[in-house]
């Protein structure tokens, strides 16, 4: 992936990283560490998408997050990164 490729990822990235902390209760180097290994660009974009038409325009709750979560990560996993991270 070249330059722009990983700038349009890591965008995406920054946009997902508030709905993806919110639903897995995680920092946000957890957050940024699973976007980065899980997703590809194109993915990411998808998630995006799904997520702004969830949203409807208004702020999306942790609720309708864990209704139809466009994310597959396990929560034990994201747990264990935070944990990495937080130094706990």
């Amino acid at each position: 992936m070249g330059f722009f490729g990983n700038l349009k990822k890591e965008t995406y990235i920054n946009q997902l990283a508030s709905s993806f902390k919110l639903l897995y209760d995680c920092g946000d180097m957890a957050a940024i560490e699973c976007m980065r290994k899980n997703y590809s660009a194109n993915e990411l974009k998808i998630i995006l998408n799904e997520l702004k038409e969830i949203a409807g325009g208004k702020v999306i709750t942790r609720f309708e997050l864990e209704q139809s979560s466009p994310f597959k990560e396990n929560y034990d996993e994201v747990a264990e990164i935070d944990r990495r991270h937080s130094g706990n």
